[in-house]
C-alpha cells in the first residue's frame, strides 16, 4: 500500500494512493495517520480524485525527528578510506531540510561542494523504546526514498557533520510511504542516484552494515522512537567527494533518486527561485 501527501487548490492532504487515483483521507498530519494505522485509515476515505504526481509532497509532519546513519554500506566506507564502524555513526537533521519529492532545489550561496547521497528511509509507526532486534520491525509503518543532499565544505568544517546536513529544503523525501509488505522490510532493494541521467550510486540495501532491526533497536536504547520519526539508512558508494576528480552539483543538473518497489526522487537545481 502507498501512502502519500499531496496539495490541490483546496490545501495538503494525505490520501492511500491506488492506480490512478488518490483516496483522500480525512486526516491532517502523518502522525494522525500513523497513529489510526496506514491500513485502518482506509475508512476514512473521504473523496477519490485523480492522481497527479507532481502534486506530490514531502509527507512527514514539521515535528519529525530525523536520526540519519552515516558510513553503513561497505562501498561507501571504502571509497571514504575510513575504516568500517563498529557501532551506527548517527547525526540528526532537522524536519525543516527536507524538501518535496519534485521540488527545485535552490544550491546554498556559501557552498560550493553540494554532493547526493540516495538513502533508504524508514518511517516509524508505533512507538518503541529497548526494543530487541526481534521485535524492532514490529513498529515500522513503511518505507521512503530520501536524498541526503550534503554540503561537504560545510561538513568538514569540524568534526561534527551536523551544519553541513542541515540546510533547509535541501533533502528530497518521498514520493511514497509504502507499507512493509509489498516491499518485504527492504531486505534487498535496488537502490540508485543519477546526475542528468548519468549513473552515480548503484547498491542493494541487503548491503547494509548494519540492517533495519539493528538500527531500530539500538536507537531505541537511548530514546523513544515516535509515530512519525524517521531513520534515514546510509548511502550507498558512488558519491561526489568520493570520486577522481570530485565531482558535485550545479546549477541546472537534475538529481534522480530511486529505490526499487518505493520510486524516484526528482529534483533540479537552480541558483535561485
Amino acid at each position: 500500500m502507498k501512502l502519500a501527501k499531496f496539495s490541490d487548490s483546496r490545501g495538503d492532504h494525505f490520501a492511500l494512493v491506488e492506480g490512478d487515483k488518490f483516496h483522500v483521507l480525512s486526516y491532517s498530519s502523518l502522525t494522525e495517520v500513523l497513529t489510526k494505522g496506514v491500513e485502518g485509515a482506509r475508512s476514512s476515505v473521504t473523496e477519490v480524485v485523480d492522481f497527479d504526481q507532481m502534486s506530490l509532497r514531502n509527507p512527514f509532519d514539521n515535528t519529525c525527528r530525523i536520526f540519519c546513519i552515516g558510513m553503513n554500506y561497505s562501498a561507501h566506507v571504502k571509497e571514504t578510506g575510513k575504516p568500517a564502524p563498529e557501532v551506527p555513526s548517527i547525526f540528526a537533521k532537522f524536519s525543516s531540510t527536507l524538501a518535496d519529492p519534485y521540488q527545485e532545489i535552490i544550491l546554498p550561496e556559501d557552498s560550493f561542494e553540494v554532493d547526493w547521497e540516495v538513502e533508504l528511509g524508514i518511517v516509524i509507526g508505533k512507538s518503541g523504546k529497548n526494543l530487541a532486534e526481534s521485535e524492532a520491525l514490529s513498529i515500522v509503518a513503511g518505507y521512503v526514498a530520501v536524498n541526503d543532499i550534503s554540503m561537504r565544505d560545510w561538513q568538514s568544517k569540524t568534526t561534527q557533520w551536523f551544519q553541513g546536513k542541515n540546510f533547509e529544503k535541501t533533502t528530497p523525501v518521498g514520493p511514497y510511504i509504502v507499507t512493509p509488505d509489498e516491499l518485504d522490510h527492504a531486505r534487498a532493494l535496488t537502490i540508485t542516484c543519477e546526475v542528468n541521467e548519468e549513473t552515480m550510486q548503484s547498491g542493494n540495501t541487503s548491503d547494509l552494515i548494519f540492517g533495519v532491526p539493528y538500527l531500530l533497536s539500538y536507537i531505541s536504547r537511548f530514546t523513544t522512537l515516535l509515530p512519525g520519526d524517521l531513520v534515514i539508512t546510509g548511502t550507498p558508494g558512488g558519491v561526489g567527494m568520493g570520486r577522481t576528480p570530485k565531482r558535485f552539483l550545479q546549477a541546472g543538473e537534475t538529481l534522480t533518486s530511486s529505490i526499487e518497489g518505493i520510486g524516484s526522487l526528482k529534483n533540479r537545481f537552480v541558483l535561485t527561485q
